[in-house]
């Protein structure tokens, strides 16, 4: 983080930086975006999805394909840890995504930690008895969804895209909090 510029988008900017598998399932989250942009003409006109990682468990140009996101989304592949920061920086809010399934609660990833660092709001879309979500709303750092839950995960994105579109989108971490990282 030395020398760290944060960036801006034009766009209302999700970022997903990490590996789409079997524990972070990227389904939930793409039904519920696919769903707002039939519902909402801004909302599909001014969102884009970023995602900076890799796929192992799904085709995500198939799945693209499949919820019609192919003009919201880009599908970056790896890039540097430098390039990647930009790119969390210029986001409007950040996703972290794990599955439900047994066992899922006692996982956080490490990229948790520059989510926080770079200081943007974060849509949690995991088991919100979860340690990671313990983390996020120790911090205050975002929201937290269950991965079953579409109406809460649209309901969430609506929120969030209506305070970026007033230029009210912001994130009041607590400082103290975050020391201990």
């Amino acid at each position: 983080f030395i020398n760290f510029k944060e960036e801006k988008a034009y766009y209302f900017t999700i970022v997903y930086l990490g590996t789409f598998n079997r524990i972070n399932d990227p389904g939930p989250f793409f039904q519920a975006l696919s769903e707002l942009s039939q519902e909402i003409t801004e909302f599909k006109n001014q969102v884009k999805f970023i995602h900076i990682g890799m796929a192992l468990d799904f085709n995500l140009p198939e799945l693209i394909q499949k919820y019609d996101l192919k003009n919201m989304a880009e599908l970056k592949g790896y890039w540097t840890h430098k390039e990647s920061l930009k790119q969390m920086s210029a986001a409007s809010i950040l996703l972290l995504v794990t599955t439900d399934s047994a066992g899922a609660e006692v996982l956080t990833t490490g990229i948790i930690f520059e989510y926080l660092r770079v200081g943007k709001p974060i849509l949690g879309i995991l088991p919100p008895s979860g340690v990671a979500a313990s983390l996020i709303k120790e911090t205050k750092a975002g929201v937290i969804v269950s991965p079953k839950n579409i109406l809460g995960i649209k309901q969430i994105l609506k929120d969030y895209f209506r305070k970026w579109a007033s230029s009210e989108l912001k994130v009041e971490l607590d400082q103290e909090k975050l020391r201990q990282f």
